[in-house]
């Protein structure tokens, strides 16, 4: 049925990661729901908007935080609308459709 295939798809998730200060909460303690809020927020959602399927979105300033090795692996975008960003490959498209056949 091709409902279980499209259920069991791979699923290719955009984020966005910026480096910097937030404001937290804890808004609910019987539940112990918890938000964070602020530019650096905002700037990470933006940047996860901004994304393709598969991969991060870096800001500059958490580009400067990675290891060396982390840095070769990212390439330097700027044709998003976010000035001066870098994306990282996390998870490869399949090639083929696991599922079938």
């Amino acid at each position: 049925d091709d409902g279980w295939k499209r259920a069991l798809a791979p699923v290719l998730l955009r984020i966005g990661i910026h480096s910097g200060p937030a404001i937290g909460s804890l808004y609910s303690s019987l539940k112990g729901e918890y938000d964070v809020f602020g530019l650096t927020v905002l700037h990470a959602e933006q940047l996860q908007l901004s994304c393709r399927p598969g991969y991060l979105h870096l800001s500059t300033e958490t580009f400067s935080e990675l290891t060396p090795e982390l840095q070769a692996m990212c390439s330097e975008i700027t044709d998003r609308g976010v000035p001066y960003t870098f994306e990282l490959l996390y998870q490869e498209p399949a090639e083929e459709d696991p599922l079938s056949g």
